[in-house]
């Protein structure tokens, strides 16, 4: 009886406890399943959440952070050669143009081009080159008559004269200009009034005499003279012309009346470099599995379209073992997407792998209008994400702190 109540009390004692694990194994995975869902569950439900928003709605989420785009990265450096020091990649050079002009003046004179010339805005890029154009122009109308009643004459009209163009260059632009007519044969003057319109006159055809130099002004010493700065932002050249015309004839006297005009412009091309706007934004988008996209925004137009959208301008690097993002064991991870919108003024840059929201990258960004420099901006990492308080939502980062998109 003792024997058998003890196998019966261990009987119920084991099946109590096989009911128990049997009730309570499905109540733990019930309660994992609804009450505690695991952390990538969240971000991938938030992600899906916003999947149907499109990157159109993740740019839009972008203008609508004015954190973003007011505050400019701490960790983007930017650095400016000389001019002079170009690399091979700065092929994309732009030049800008600007004509000024002195219209026909009765010599002698000295007159200001107008309108002044405009210098330099450094705020367009890096000035490497100025080429100059300056053309003088004397140009005089000649009408001379044989006053000998004896004998004929040849006639040959002329202009000789000078100009000089000051305060556009170091030193004064200066040239000669010389013209002769041909030469034409009048009878004897047959006498009543000298009107230069009897068969003893001629009337030359304009005698336009030109002249154009052309000066490309290179060294780097120079170069700051046509740069605009505070309370200098244009200068006034003058044309300063000289001449005297008249007609001679070896074997007459003659009378003759000139009339003398003068004329300039001056054409300058500046080529420059077309400088990057900044990088006034960077928000990432993309939770683990999900695909990551980097939308990078530039504080105005990139100069060219071709070059924002080029994915090799592009390269995410990670760091080695120490942390380090120079040296042995760091790792590039490359851009195969590049767009570029114009309308917002930034690039939605796909990386090849997903990027891993818990470890911190550098994304270098080299455009040929930056002289060839990177742009570099260092993001993720906990401090990127506020700790853990951006988990499983999209986040965007200025100088080093998250802030939830």
């Amino acid at each position: 009886m003792i024997a058998f109540g003890w196998i019966a009390t261990g009987l119920r004692t084991s099946l109590a406890s096989a009911f128990r694990r049997r009730r309570v194994r499905p109540a733990r995975k019930a309660a994992g399943r609804v009450l505690n869902p695991g952390l990538e569950s969240l971000e991938a439900i938030e992600l899906m959440s916003r999947a149907s928003l499109g990157l159109a709605a993740a740019r839009a989420q972008i203008q609508h952070q004015p954190t973003v785009e007011a505050i400019p990265f701490t960790s983007q450096t930017i650095s400016v050669n000389n001019a002079h020091a170009m690399t091979a990649m700065q092929t994309s050079q732009t030049t800008l143009s600007q004509t000024v002009t002195v219209p026909d003046t009765l010599t002698n004179f000295s007159q200001p081009f107008a309108p002044p010339i405009a210098l330099f805005n450094p705020s367009l890029g890096q000035l490497v080159a100025v080429h100059i154009t300056a053309t003088a122009t004397l140009t005089s109308q000649i009408r001379s008559e044989n006053t000998s009643t004896t004998s004929g004459a040849d006639i040959t009209g002329f202009t000789d004269g000078n100009f000089s163009i000051d305060g556009l260059t170091a030193a004064p632009i200066t040239g000669e200009l010389h013209g002769k007519t041909a030469t034409v044969s009048v009878p004897p003057f047959a006498g009543g009034p000298i009107d230069f319109t009897g068969p003893s006159s001629v009337t030359f055809p304009p005698l336009t005499s030109t002249t154009t130099k052309t000066i490309d002004v290179t060294d780097p010493a120079q170069l700051p003279f046509y740069v605009a700065a505070l309370g200098r932002t244009t200068i006034d050249p003058t044309l300063t012309a000289n001449a005297t015309a008249g007609a001679n004839a070896p074997n007459g006297n003659l009378r003759t009346e000139v009339k003398t005009t003068g004329s300039g412009s001056i054409t300058v091309t500046y080529e420059y470099i077309p400088q990057c706007p900044p990088v006034t934004g960077l928000v990432r988008f993309g939770i683990h599995h999900q695909p990551t996209r980097l939308v990078v925004t530039f504080g105005g137009p990139l100069p060219d379209p071709a070059d924002a959208s080029n994915p090799a301008n592009y390269v995410i690097v990670a760091p080695n073992a120490r942390g380090s993002f120079t040296g042995p064991g760091t790792r590039t991870i490359p851009v195969t997407s590049a767009v570029y919108d114009p309308n917002t003024n930034s690039v939605t840059l796909t990386p090849a792998r997903p990027l891993n929201v818990h470890r911190q990258f550098q994304l270098r960004i080299t455009l040929p209008c930056n002289n060839g420099n990177p742009i570099v901006i260092q993001f993720g990492g906990k401090k990127s994400l506020g700790g853990f308080d951006f988990h499983g939502r999209q986040f965007s980062v200025v100088n080093g702190q998250a802030f939830p998109s």
